[in-house]
């Protein structure tokens, strides 16, 4: 496990893709497979235990059916401790495999046959349990019905926690429903807590007023602008649920603190690199300041001449001359620039490369100015379909310089112009690459730049 300081691989209900969610045989797979800490959610009995378990009824994952028939379809808080404790919340992962990770073997015949009869855990085993193997436990508190309006459940989660001795760097405590979040700061300062937002993708997130130190935002409605905006106001920013390992890389390299996922197998198979690609997200902006520009383009075009024509020093004799007279973030741009600038070149010169091949290698560093300049002189020689392929490559590029500039709606247009001719003329990109991952990638919500020719996402 990585410092505590910096835990970020958040196993969502557990390792819901491996196990039945929200039962122990998840949180144990999650401990297995590397997360760094577990999310689950907390709902209360009839009785006012507090126990883990997400949706609203015990329906889709438990045999409530079979056990209360008459009964299945009631909400949580109308079962007493002693009817929950006797529900199998374990067997329905094995008849529905709802990640498929059964049928495509990541899920034995006998873990399957283990998970029956899972009970639905209590928070008091849980605290226990990521206590004793030192993880990091993000606490759900879903809001409770109008009827249980007089249950202080926050000051009841707050209570077991105190009772299991779990250290305060080792949870936050996290809900949609902020009122809950401001109890618990008024009991305990000094407890992390997380506002939720995001819960409604007809919606935009509601950031409100910047109020809390931690907001848990959803991944399928954030773009570079809010986060940079959330930084701005001296916020930290978790994502949720982040299941693609482009994304994790992404967002983990732009700065936000935890990832939550279905996958943390993944995550921990295939770990970022300890480097940040995008350190001019909170400072660098080549689409508003003049300077930052200027560095841009003149760096970006140094760079191509210098892999074309085989001369690297170039580029860095004009990196070395914008760097004495630039600000810190503009150097920490140009440092960052010439180590991804290194990593290309010792490809690029490994094996012999076309100028297409070689606008690849800096895509899969994230250059996507440099992809513009690799590819222009290409795209005003050509002819034809030949023509139009590059264009859409080059308008594909400049859909993610946008994103990562913070201007999520000059993207979107950019991918929907590059989206269709790239589909007719796939068969240009898929001699060089599988076409179908930037297809997937550009196809609306826009997703993460995705590696191309070192391609490692599911």
């Amino acid at each position: 496990m990585p410092p505590l300081t910096t835990p970020f691989n958040i196993a969502h209900r557990g390792a819901r893709s491996l196990a039945p969610e929200n039962t122990m045989p998840a949180f144990r797979k999650a401990l297995e497979v590397g997360a760094h800490g577990i999310e689950s959610d907390v709902r209360v009995s009839a009785d006012g235990r507090l126990i883990l378990h997400h949706d609203s009824t015990f329906e889709r994952t438990t045999n409530v059916k079979v056990v209360f028939p008459q009964r299945s379809a009631d909400l949580v808080h109308t079962f007493e401790w002693s009817e929950i404790a006797g529900l199998d919340a374990g067997s329905w992962f094995g008849e529905r495999d709802p990640f498929s990770t059964i049928a495509g073997g990541r899920v034995s015949p006998s873990e399957v046959q283990a998970f029956c009869g899972s009970a639905v855990p209590l928070l008091g085993e849980m605290l226990l349990f990521v206590r004793d193997h030192e993880l990091f436990f993000n606490i759900e508190i879903k809001p409770l019905p109008a009827a249980m309006a007089g249950f202080d459940v926050a000051a009841k989660v707050v209570e077991c926690v105190e009772m299991a001795g779990l250290d305060t760097g080792r949870f936050s405590i996290s809900s949609f429903h902020h009122p809950y979040l401001r109890r618990v700061k008024d009991m305990r300062g000094d407890i992390e807590v997380n506002a939720l937002i995001g819960e409604n993708l007809a919606r935009p997130q509601d950031w409100d007023a910047y109020e809390f130190a931690v907001y848990n935002a959803n991944v399928d409605l954030i773009d570079l602008l809010q986060l940079q905006q959330a930084w701005r106001h001296g916020c930290r920013v978790n994502l949720y649920t982040v299941n693609r390992l482009a994304q994790m890389h992404h967002y983990l390299e732009l700065g936000v603190e935890k990832i939550i996922t279905d996958y943390p197998q993944l995550l921990s198979d295939h770990p970022p690199a300890a480097r940040n690609h995008n350190r001019q997200s909170r400072g660098f902006q080549p689409f508003a300041d003049r300077m930052s520009r200027n560095i841009r383009n003149e760096l970006s075009k140094a760079f191509a001449r210098a892999l074309t024509e085989h001369r690297p020093t170039a580029v860095f004799k004009v990196a070395d001359k914008l760097a004495r007279t630039s600000a810190p973030c503009c150097r920490d741009y140009i440092d960052d620039r010439l180590e991804r600038y290194r990593r290309v070149f010792d490809r690029a010169w490994a094996t012999p490369n076309d100028d297409f091949r070689l606008s690849l290698l800096a895509w899969d560093e994230s250059l996507f100015f440099e992809v513009h300049e690799i590819l222009e002189p290409l795209w005003l020689q050509a002819h034809g379909d030949y023509k139009l392929f590059l264009q859409a490559m080059i308008r594909a590029a400049g859909c993610y310089m946008k994103e990562e500039a913070g201007y999520p709606a000059p993207a979107a247009s950019l991918a929907a112009k590059a989206l269709p001719v790239l589909r007719t003329h796939r068969d240009l990109l898929d001699r060089y690459v599988d076409s179908g991952r930037l297809l997937e990638a550009l196809t609306p919500p826009l997703s993460p730049a995705p590696l191309l020719l070192d391609a490692s996402s599911p």
